[in-house]
């Protein structure tokens, strides 16, 4: 909880990353004809923060870190700082103190719709001044909490191969109107009509080392679903924070804005994040989810996995959908669910199971609105713990999830989500209690200044 430490012990020790590898990002800077450089970071939304340095000061930033205040952890979308952030070590309870900020090398990308520019993730860091310290993580950082629980189900012997996928409204800059009206889902006219844009944001994200799968319409005015390879540990939820900020970035060039809000719109479709997840061994050659033995298609493991999730949904709902608007689209007969229920190939549930080659489960909770990092870790975290106590995952749904009332329900608001999230003295632990009480704390803040649906358009729908 405490702040890192400015001084003269913290400004003489070693900095927490590798000199090769920051020789190494300096060389490609160089060879790229790079000018400048995004020291970027997902504050508490999954919103990109940054500032961006000149090349001839980015070897000493490198170097010697970043300063950056740290209540940027504690503001709401639009950066008004939450008064119920005070007493969570992020504010005013620490003098408004800055973070020393040092960059992930490994996530250094050319960034190709910006001019000459590149970025690279940073994370935050404080100093333990007792004889054994240094640089420690400071872990009430979104990315930072997502590593804690990589490396966790590392230690158990599992890699997590995870991929999100995204929905997100496109409107014009000015008029704030669709490009295109109605549902027509999949409608290859309408795509094409964006097509320009559509194969930018392709292009783009491709050479940021995002690997854009399919693009399609979807269900509402406007609305587009481009979807991106898996990928292992971490690198899942930077390249889901790659690719908001990139979407948003590409279309505001072009002249118009890109929003993941949730339910913008009362009569249509939401905008959800499906996070698609398989269990792999730690050399990463072994996929350990399938088993054609067992009746359910998902090897034990996998099962307790799953099992945890549905166990603490409510409570994780809070992350999956972190905002007042979010619980608009939980809503039956949407595609969206309403129960902790699962299904093989069923859309209508919380987990829809994809067993066979190349088994994996599909978490349908999510909305667009939620910050990958948050929702990566809870996951983590839940789906530990039916591992640890070997939770029995309950009968699967054949038929429509929406008819069966036996299943227990997801989260009817934000303050439900956030009063079992409280309760929850698992996630609690595992994500961490500060880190619980700032994202409570954040989140209480917008539920009473929300005074409805054109505050949560204001506050939501250009920044998320």
């Amino acid at each position: 909880m405490l702040p890192p430490a400015c001084n003269g012990a913290a400004e003489s020790a070693p900095p927490p990353i590798s000199r090769i590898e920051l020789t190494k990002m300096l060389n490609q800077i160089q060879t790229e004809g790079i000018d400048f450089v995004r020291f970027e970071f997902a504050d508490l939304h999954g919103i990109s923060r940054s500032k961006t340095i000149p090349v001839s000061h980015v070897p000493d930033y490198g170097s010697h870190g970043l300063n950056f205040i740290l209540a940027v952890f504690g503001m709401d979308p639009l950066g008004n700082v939450a008064t119920h952030g005070k007493d969570t070590g992020t504010m005013e309870d620490i003098g408004y103190s800055d973070g020393t900020w040092f960059p992930d090398t490994s996530t250094f990308r050319v960034v190709p719709h910006s001019d000459r520019t590149g970025r690279v993730l940073i994370d935050p860091y404080h100093f333990d001044v007792s004889p054994s310290g240094g640089y420690m993580p400071w872990l009430m950082a979104p990315r930072s909490v997502a590593r804690k629980q990589l490396d966790r189900l590392r230690g158990i012997g599992i890699e997590l191969l995870t991929s999100f996928e995204y929905e997100f409204y496109l409107v014009d800059r000015a008029t704030r109107k669709p490009p295109f009206g109605g549902i027509n889902i999949f409608s290859t006219i309408r795509l094409a009509q964006e097509e320009k844009l559509v194969y930018e944001v392709l292009r783009s994200m491709k050479k940021m080392g995002v690997e854009c799968t399919t693009a399609n319409v979807e269900y509402g005015p406007g609305q587009m679903e481009l979807t991106f390879a898996p990928s292992f540990g971490l690198e899942a939820a930077d390249n889901a924070f790659t690719f908001k900020t990139g979407v948003k970035e590409i279309c505001q060039r072009a002249g118009y804005m890109a929003s993941f809000m949730t339910k913008p719109y009362p009569d249509c479709g939401g905008c959800g994040c499906h996070l698609n997840q398989s269990l792999w061994d730690v050399s990463r050659s072994v996929n350990l989810t399938g088993d054609s033995k067992e009746p359910t298609g998902f090897s034990q493991t996998a099962q307790h996995y799953m099992a945890g999730i549905l166990h603490h949904g409510r409570a994780i709902c809070a992350f999956f959908n972190p905002t007042t608007n979010c619980s608009k689209r939980l809503k039956e007969n949407t595609f969206a669910p309403v129960s902790l229920s699962w299904g093989r190939q069923n859309r209508t549930c919380a987990i829809r199971g994809k067993p066979g080659h190349n088994a994996y489960f599909e978490n349908r909770i999510g909305a667009g609105a939620s910050n990958p990092y948050l929702i990566l870790a809870a996951s983590i975290a839940a789906g530990m713990d039916g591992i640890e106590k070997k939770m029995e995952l309950p009968p699967g749904v054949n038929g429509d999830a929406y008819e069966m009332k036996d299943h227990p329900r997801l989260p009817s608001s934000l303050e439900e989500a956030l009063a079992a999230l409280k309760q929850n003295k698992v996630l609690c632990k595992a994500l961490g209690e500060d880190f619980i009480k700032l994202f409570v704390a954040v989140k209480e803040w917008e539920i009473e200044h929300n005074s409805g649906d054109d505050w949560e358009m204001k506050t939501y729908f250009e920044m998320l």
